[in-house]
């Protein structure tokens, strides 16, 4: 009863004129005895409506390698016209080499670097009101993240929310 996120709002087709944006959290190694998953997540931002239909969400254990492969495939498939990744150490040669790795497959993918400076629990729960209001909304098969939101803070992995944090806040910031 105690936890933030219990109310989610789900959509099934996909709205026209929305503006994609991807995050992602590589999470490599910072926790490497948790053996922590990695994760992408899509959202279309519609400004008219302000909201941000997550339309995919990839959380898995990836090595590098596959995460650079990931997401140059998700770009190609939404074509995302920006995306923001956690830059905190290696993940920096992370975003850069995504990028070089894409411009040789000949696919356009722009990455922002995000270090995130607010205390990752107070970043994660301020989700709660646009989940909670329906501006942030998930498809029923996007179990993988919608657990960790239900099992938020205690939960094993916190990476999902910790991308979509990410997707929310930058949708916000850029879309216009």
């Amino acid at each position: 009863e105690t936890a933030p996120f219990q109310h989610f709002t789900f959509w099934v087709r996909e709205e026209p004129k929305l503006i994609k944006f991807a995050a992602l959290d590589p999470s490599l190694g910072k926790k490497s005895r948790r053996n922590d998953p990695s994760a992408i997540v899509i959202g279309g931002y519609s400004p008219a409506t302000g909201v941000l239909d997550v339309l995919a969400a990839s959380i898995r254990r990836r090595l590098p390698d596959v995460i650079c492969e990931d997401a140059i495939a998700l770009q190609r498939e939404f074509g995302c016209v920006l995306w923001f990744v956690e830059s905190v150490q290696f993940q920096e040669f992370l975003r850069t080499e995504i990028m070089k790795r894409a411009a040789k497959a000949g696919v356009a993918l722009s990455a922002l670097p995000v270090t995130p400076i607010v205390d990752k629990r107070l970043r994660i729960e301020r989700l709660q009101p646009p989940i909670a209001g329906g501006l942030i909304r998930f498809q029923a098969h996007q179990t993988a993240l919608i657990d960790q939101l239900e099992q938020w803070p205690d939960g094993e992995h916190d990476d999902g929310p910790d991308a979509l944090e990410m997707l929310w806040t930058g949708a916000l910031t850029y879309a216009s």
